[in-house]
């Protein structure tokens, strides 16, 4: 009888080739290899190959999408605060170098238990660059720029994605794919240093009104514009918040109704994009036959990058109201729709729809990393990113373990794929609009977003800005409300602000949009 991972107890150095031919096996016992001949026809070297995980120590193979999921999770948590503490951009620089460090480790990694936890930190390290140049991108943007910049942010990614599928066709090793994927990113990290500056929306947030106010002097020089030397940013806080306002936290998120229902809602939209997405890429591999590496570069790099053109031009058109739940709900139906589908036994209507399906969920993925970046206010808005990202991990890790469903019935696995994003499209259709709408800057801006009360604030916020630069609303009796980016006599002796009118009156979104 043949077997993988066991064979006969015999000493065959000690007997000859007729003996084992005329041997009778079937009272001798068997023991457990201890070593073992890989297939190399497609990959040279693999995790699995460098380490045995075969036979009895299979399973410990699915560990390792299990310690980056582990990472991303923490990471996603870890970043939100490190980058609302320190800033975007030296939490981006010191969790980047963390990461190459990590990532380029663990090809060097002695045994498996040390490979499983440099791949945890480079998981962790992976999101906790990306969370906060995100919401730098966001915050640096102005609002009729945020989703262009979204789709061409994720298209990059895609395009990095596909030239890794590349890499690994050629290299064909882990050991020097693991190596390139981590030098791959120093480059893309000098040049971020050296043309990014921090996020002057988050100076302004800490206090730092003077280096928010250099930072937006060069936005202006480098976009060949001039701004009055009367242009001065000041930030207002209110007596009630002014330490909150500083120090956004996880429970901030919750302390408020609004904020925590759409807390809530965003956090299961994100936990539906992680799962459906991962879902995907794990399950499509089964209905498209032919090569890892195209299957890989089709569904993960192709289809997105698709995806992304299809939302770069709807996304200044459609309101998030109808794509957030649009997109991730009909492909959710789609993924519903694999499971009649499969009975036809057309492998290229199945391939169809499931491309359809991905790409759907992926616009969902891209638009919902947009829209976290635009509902919470400043001093939470890397915080409720990644509260949103973490809790979508948590998707993310019960996904290696969806294809057992099948033992229960053949389709369930599509029901469930597509079921999720189904009920997190409709929880969303909860969430207000923000598309074009000025971002929340504080607190209060944060509870009273996507109300009334948020409208007249920016109306007359825009009015004001007309007039002499600022504009006072105390539209619930809460608060008086102050454009945080008004021209500002910094020398003025009164308490109370005396404005500065220069020939244009400029805001921090002003010298965004230059």
């Amino acid at each position: 009888m043949y077997s993988k991972c066991r064979i006969y107890n015999l000493n065959y150095s000690a007997i000859s080739v007729d003996e084992m031919l005329a041997t009778n096996y079937t009272n001798i016992t068997t023991k457990t290899c201890d070593k073992w001949e890989y297939d190399r026809s497609v990959m040279k070297t693999t995790v699995m190959s460098e380490y045995d995980l075969v036979c009895e120590g299979s399973w410990l193979s699915s560990l390792a999408g299990t310690a980056l999921m582990i990472g991303l999770f923490f990471g996603a948590i870890s970043s939100g605060f490190l980058s609302d503490k320190f800033g975007r951009k030296v939490t981006t620089l010191a969790i980047g170098v963390l990461h190459i460090v990590s990532a380029f480790s663990a090809a060097f990694a002695p045994n498996y238990i040390v490979f499983l936890t440099l791949r945890t930190i480079a998981g962790m390290t992976a999101i906790g660059v990306y969370t906060p140049y995100w919401l730098l991108l966001i915050e640096a943007c102005p609002p009729t720029h945020r989703g262009y910049m979204t789709i061409l942010t994720d298209a990059l990614l895609r395009v990095g994605t596909g030239s890794l599928a590349l890499v690994a066709w050629l290299l064909r090793d882990h050991w020097l794919l693991q190596i390139i994927g981590a030098i791959g990113m120093v480059p893309g990290l000098i040049l971020f240093v050296i043309f990014v500056p921090e996020s002057p929306r988050w100076l302004i947030s800490v206090g730092r009104v003077a280096d928010a106010e250099a930072i937006s002097r060069k936005i202006a020089k480098w976009n060949r514009e001039e701004i009055p030397a009367s242009f001065s940013l000041k930030q207002v806080e209110e007596k009630d918040d002014a330490s909150s306002e500083k120090k956004g936290t996880f429970f901030d998120l919750f302390r408020t109704p609004n904020l925590r229902k759409y807390t809530l809602v965003v956090c299961s939209y994100w936990f539906a994009c992680v799962f459906g997405n991962y879902a995907m890429d794990l399950n499509v591999g089964t209905l498209i036959p032919g090569s890892i590496f195209l299957n890989y570069l089709l569904m993960s790099t192709m289809v997105p990058l698709v995806s992304c053109i299809s939302l770069f031009i709807g996304i200044q058109k459609i309101p998030r109201v109808v794509s957030l739940p649009g997109f991730l709900g009909v492909g959710g139906v789609m993924c519903i729709a694999m499971a009649p589908i499969l009975l036809t036994n057309i492998p290229q209507l199945v391939t169809t729809v499931a491309c359809i399906g991905r790409m759907l969920l992926a616009n969902a993925f891209s638009l919902i990393y947009l829209y976290s970046g635009e509902i919470f206010p400043t001093p939470l808005r890397n915080v409720g990113l990644g509260a949103g990202s973490s809790f979508g991990r948590i998707g993310g890790l019960i996904t290696p373990q969806i294809y057992l469903l099948a033992s229960v019935w053949f389709g369930l696995p599509y029901v469930v794929l597509g079921g999720i994003p189904l009920g997190a499209a409709l929880l969303s259709l909860m969430l207000p609009e923000t598309r074009g709408i000025r971002l929340p800057e504080n607190l209060s801006d944060g509870e009273l977003f996507g109300t009334s009360a948020y409208e007249d604030i920016t109306s007359n916020d825009r009015s004001g800005e007309k007039d002499n630069g600022t504009a006072l609303v105390d539209s619930d009796g809460e608060r008086a409300f102050i454009n945080n980016a008004f021209h500002m006599d910094t020398n003025a002796k009164s308490t109370k602000p005396e404005l500065v009118k220069p020939d244009k009156a400029m805001t921090l979104n002003d010298v965004t949009s230059l």
